[in-house]
């Protein structure tokens, strides 16, 4: 019967593994892999080390150098351990109870969605797992046969837990209080059996501090591991209850976990270390830890899964006994049947649904990039893992804990690439290249990118491929626009204390002669150094040697993003339409920029330490209006 249900769990990872591309986190681990190879360490390129899931980063190393890019083969070693831990829950569920009740686990765990993505993915999910079963078995062990090798057996899997993740501290509380019920304070007093404790705790405190070392890929001061605070406050608490309760497993699971706790109170009248006593005591104060102690960030299903097992053990006990009361007719034959099968559905659909195909799309562009050509991305690790690197980390949103500082500038943590995060730093480093690609997620292109930033970005560059979820982009043969960089202009917005100041950083002018008639596009770039209480109106003028002003926009500075919502010390850009009159006489134009307040039309003080400026207007540049026959018809940048 254990083959029958080892069977199901390899068919249902086997079908994940083929059909899910491997994920963001799983590239993750994997380029950290490959950086053992040549470090000895998981240090990326940018330095940062990446601590998370030590033994998993050394156990997939061999199998990534051998099988590079070959998501099946590298996912191969989750399976093994995944269905190991199969195995384990049979085990533990024979030797809580019975043999029947070990089966009933053993099959709730194969065929468990978190536990299939655990066996599917290469992520030290699955090992974790293991790890946690292995210390449960080694300890009942121990307790029953005294035997301090047991013991030491169960800190070194219990290490290898917290190793894997240091949110494993949550088992050490669950598993004392099953040794306190099960022994008793007099098997306490023996010195010799506080070794594998202490040995425990400090490999707990080792986990914590190599990870602060190391730093966690997310900054530890913005996802703290601890944060007291009501359950129902913190909405990764509520999201991962929703994840794990919201389907029929879900319902099956807290019908079962009622049952048993039911039973618990009866068992606990007679005997205080029954199979059901000590399995709540072994799970409960672990969630209860992770429901009030653990920051929201961290409370995620893939860090409470390692509880689950006890969890399943419990169901499967409640199950078993109300099977035996009803007897072993066809009726609770076809009922458990039935709910057999209601309890497979939910692994059955999310086997079947696609993820992010990042190996067809970096197959794409890997066809296709030409020397010189750089690649943009706001997943960099991704990139590393098929290209070697990124050419910038473009994102600007939700992208502060990824960085790191090198040589006076910020990049990201995977692979050293300078961030990008406005467009002016978007279209600085496609101005200075031969071409460039940018690959987005296209459901959260919205999300994780301003208005403007992706305005730009539609602006010089073209979607080439669109499958898989992803978008990729390629800069247009006629779309990139000149980049000048502005000398420091700086204009102050009185109505706020201490003054507000907005700088022009730099503009844009689109390449190509301009003619009488024709429509003249320029785009500005506005920085401010604190939040703005008041919308704003820039003015983008044209005008002739006479101080004749020949075209004009007046609008928001930055049409796709309120002033009151620029973020802090970060370019927003904003864009200028100036239509030329047909009868527009050739020659040489002055483009003049500044900033005013809508209702008063007062213009802000300008502070230009270069340039000409004059009324509050900062002069850009000269531009040429050619005739149509001229042969040079090309615009003439003589920025002041």
């Amino acid at each position: 019967m254990l083959g029958s249900i080892l069977v199901l769990g390899l068919i249902l990872r086997v079908v994940y593994i083929f059909r899910v591309p491997l994920t963001h986190d799983e590239y993750a681990s994997l380029w950290a892999s490959r950086q053992v190879w040549r470090h000895g360490i998981p240090q990326l390129p940018s330095t940062f080390l990446y601590w998370q899931g030590r033994p998993f980063t050394y156990l997939i190393a061999p199998v990534e150098l051998f099988f590079h890019a070959q998501g099946w083969a590298l996912r191969l070693p989750s399976l093994v351990i995944g269905l190991a831990a199969v195995v384990l829950v049979y085990r533990l569920g024979a030797m809580f109870a019975t043999r029947r009740v070990g089966l009933i686990a053993a099959f709730g765990w194969a065929s468990m969605p978190i536990a299939i993505v655990a066996g599917g993915q290469a992520r030290m999910y699955a090992l974790l797992d293991l790890f946690s079963l292995l210390a449960m078995l080694f300890l009942l062990r121990w307790l029953r046969r005294d035997c301090l090798r047991d013991g030491m057996a169960f800190a070194a899997a219990a290490i290898g837990a917290m190793a894997s993740q240091p949110v494993a501290l949550l088992l050490l509380p669950g598993l004392a209080l099953a040794a306190l019920l099960k022994k008793g304070w007099a098997w306490w007093r023996r010195p010799a059996r506080w070794i594998p404790w202490l040995v425990c705790a400090g490999g707990g405190v080792a986990a914590l501090l190599i990870n602060r070392w190391g730093g966690p890929v997310a900054n530890a001061a913005r996802r703290p591991y601890l944060s007291v605070g009501w359950p129902w406050h913190k909405a990764g608490f509520v999201l991962t209850m929703q994840a794990l309760f919201g389907n029929v497993q879900g319902w099956l699971m807290l019908a079962g976990l009622a049952a048993g706790l039911v039973l618990a109170t009866r068992e606990i009248r007679h005997r205080r270390d029954g199979p059901l006593t000590l399995l709540f005591a072994t799970w409960l104060p672990g969630f209860l830890l992770f429901a009030v102690g653990i920051g929201q960030m961290w409370q995620q299903v893939r860090y409470i899964q390692m509880l689950l097992p006890w969890v399943l053990i419990i169901v499967a006990i409640a199950a078993w006994r109300v099977a035996e009361r009803w007897g072993a007719g066809w009726p609770v034959i076809m009922a458990g049947g039935l709910l057999a099968l209601l309890w497979t559905l939910p692994a059955i659909q999310m086997v079947q649904t696609p993820g992010l195909d990042h190996q067809a799309a970096y197959s794409y562009i890997q066809q296709r990039v030409q020397k010189g050509e750089v690649v943009l991305t706001g997943l960099p690790v991704i990139a590393g893992y098929y290209l070697g690197g990124a050419g910038g980390y473009a994102l600007q949103r939700d992208y502060q804990e990824y960085l790191v500082r090198r040589d006076g500038k910020w990049v990201d943590r995977w692979t050293g690439a300078p961030l990008l995060a406005s467009a002016w730093d978007f279209g600085g480093v496609v101005s200075q290249s031969s071409g460039a690609w940018f690959i987005a997620v296209a459901a959260k292109m919205p999300m994780l990118y301003q208005p403007d930033f992706v305005a730009y970005v539609n602006e010089i560059m073209e979607p080439v491929y669109s499958e898989g979820g992803l978008i990729v982009y390629h800069t247009k043969p006629d779309g990139r626009h000149v980049l000048r960089r502005q000398q420091p202009a700086t204009w102050t917005v009185a109505g706020t204390r201490p003054p507000a100041h907005i700088t022009l950083v730099g503009y844009e002018l689109e390449q190509g002669c301009l003619l009488p008639g024709n429509t003249l596009h320029v785009a500005l770039h506005w920085q401010t150094d604190q939040r703005l209480r008041q919308g704003l109106t820039a003015f983008v003028h044209l005008v002739d040697g006479a101080g004749n002003r020949v075209a004009q926009a007046d609008h928001a500075p930055a049409e796709e993003v309120l002033a009151t919502r620029w973020p802090v010390n970060r370019p927003v850009r904003g864009t200028f339409t100036l239509p030329l009159p047909a009868d527009l006489r050739p020659g040489e134009y002055h483009l003049w920029a500044g900033l005013y307040v809508p209702k008063t039309l007062e213009r802000l003080s300008l502070q230009a330490t270069k340039g000409a400026a004059a009324d509050n207007a900062l002069l850009l540049t000269t531009v040429s209006v050619t005739q149509p026959a001229d042969p040079l018809c090309e615009m003439d940048d003589a920025a002041q």
